[in-house]
């Protein structure tokens, strides 16, 4: 799970450079009592730490995106708007995505995992033996194809007991 972090840190890490530049560019061109009265691009956007608070907050609702996205398009650039809109787009849709395909794939792996083992405790029941035992025979394996969760062991390996007998599956 590090990796989607740290792809959403760079993410931040750069629109958060782009953001703080544009508004240290805009400082530079107006004058300081005309910047006081643009406190919100300072508050949001003045330090690059700042700005990747703000971008961060945005898309984990610390703050609604329109707060941070009005001093951008009023003092900056309305152009700005689309920048924004990409950098919370991307985070939430893509990124956000990715970590919930992330979760959802391990908890697919271990129910699969959880699967295969109740599968084979049920072959070690009927045989009436625990899986310290060292063995079982191939008389004893096939001896069983009629038991019901036999069966259903072929079912799951989608295959005929009859061709599980020809195609030696006990061998392997």
């Amino acid at each position: 799970i590090w990796w989607p972090m740290v792809l959403i840190l760079l993410v931040t890490y750069l629109y958060g450079v782009v953001f703080t530049q544009i508004v240290t560019d805009h400082k530079k061109v107006i004058s300081e009592e005309e910047f006081e009265k643009q406190e919100e691009l300072e508050e949001f956007f003045g330090t690059l730490d700042r700005s990747m608070l703000s971008l961060f907050e945005t898309v984990s609702e610390g703050i609604h995106w329109g707060d941070v996205l009005k001093p951008l398009a009023e003092y900056c650039s309305p152009w700005l708007t689309l920048v924004f809109i990409c950098y919370v787009g991307f985070v939430l849709f893509a990124m956000m995505n990715v970590i919930t395909a992330f979760f959802v794939e391990s908890a697919m792996e271990a129910a699969a995992m959880e699967h295969r083992n109740a599968l084979a405790r049920q072959l070690w029941a009927i045989f009436g033996k625990t899986h310290h035992t060292h063995g079982i025979s191939a008389e004893e394996f096939y001896g069983q194809q009629d038991h019901e969760q036999m069966k259903q062991f072929y079912e799951e390996l989608k295959i005929e007991p009859e061709t599980a007998q020809e195609g030696k599956l006990f061998e392997i």
